[in-house]
């Protein structure tokens, strides 16, 4: 197996949806109303989550290789992870990027998916960066060859990233929360994913801005006459 490593990375510009945009919205709200004023607070409350400097999951919390997880494992971190073929199973070697575990599909059928929730829910939820490490350990050139893709909360494309050669880093990175899902296609067995580390997982803008609306009509109450 070849030592080289690739850092890959896609970086967008912004796609709407941001807080720029969001404030623009809130603000005729704000304007002289306290109730309204601490709507908007919430709602950057809300958008605070976890530190700044990201979450990390290597998989090295599983206590056996070949194991299989269960897909809400990391639900508490904002991380529920599925497969689109059999099921996920834990990997370990020397290879790795952090020893001892990775996580991969058994026999390499299918892909990866990681979707972004709200951590300890199941709301769907929305990050603004996303990397995680590619392991092979087979020197096969239909064992390095691997497809990454990221998607928005409505499913379209955010990004994709194709390498036919190499372990090594694979990044998304964006001016504002928008990665809802990233599928992560191994071409062939003997490959695995580690070191899945993102930043804050958040509502989507245009949820704050719904469960602010309401709550700002809430805290005012019915109209006097």
């Amino acid at each position: 197996m070849s030592n080289e490593e690739h850092d890959s990375t896609a970086v967008t510009t912004p796609r709407g949806n941001t807080w720029s945009e969001l404030t623009t919205r809130l603000c005729p709200f704000a304007r002289g109303n306290a109730v309204a004023i601490a709507a908007v607070a919430i709602a950057v409350a809300l958008m605070a989550g976890v530190p700044a400097n990201g979450t990390v999951i290597d998989f090295d919390d599983v206590p056996a290789q070949g194991q299989s997880i269960a897909y809400d494992r990391y639900k508490s971190a904002g991380v529920l992870l599925g497969s689109t073929g059999l099921a996920l199973e834990i990997k370990g070697g020397s290879w790795t990027n952090t020893l001892p575990n990775a996580l991969g599909t058994i026999d390499g059928n299918g892909s990866v998916v990681i979707e972004f929730v709200l951590p300890g829910t199941t709301m769907p939820g929305v990050v603004s960066t996303v990397s995680f490490y590619i392991v092979t350990w087979l020197s096969q050139p239909s064992a390095i060859q691997w497809a990454v893709e990221a998607y928005d909360l409505a499913g379209n494309p955010a990004g994709s990233i194709a390498r036919t050669s190499g372990p090594g880093f694979v990044t998304f990175a964006y001016d504002h929360a928008d990665i809802h899902r990233v599928v992560y296609s191994p071409l062939a067995n003997g490959q695995a994913m580690d070191t899945l580390t993102f930043d804050t997982v958040v509502p989507e803008p245009v949820t704050v801005l719904l469960l602010t609306g309401a709550i700002f009509f809430v805290a005012r109450g019915p109209r006097r006459s």
